[in-house]
């Protein structure tokens, strides 16, 4: 059975931090080109909505923002995942 080598998929994740008193973040995933599909997972004491709109997602960054663009007083810190 032959594989498509175009079909493989690449997967890069980290954690991030929206810093107290901002509404997002830039990320710099470090993939080459731009995500498929960016996931995002509020962590320990991170209380708000967090999203990646498609528009956002580049070939060397995508934003993270707090959803409704509000600010909060403390570090809002998350993991990311991208599929490639």
């Amino acid at each position: 059975m032959k594989r498509d080598i175009a079909a493989v998929s690449t997967f890069k994740y980290g954690t991030g931090t929206i810093p107290a008193g901002d509404s997002s973040v830039d990320i710099t995933h470090g993939a080459g080109s731009a995500p498929t599909h960016v996931s995002v997972t509020p962590g320990l004491g991170c209380d708000v909505p967090l999203e990646v709109r498609a528009s956002e997602i580049g070939a060397t960054t995508f934003k993270v923002r707090i959803v409704g663009g509000i600010t909060i007083g403390a570090d809002a810190v998350f993991s990311w995942g991208a599929l490639i």
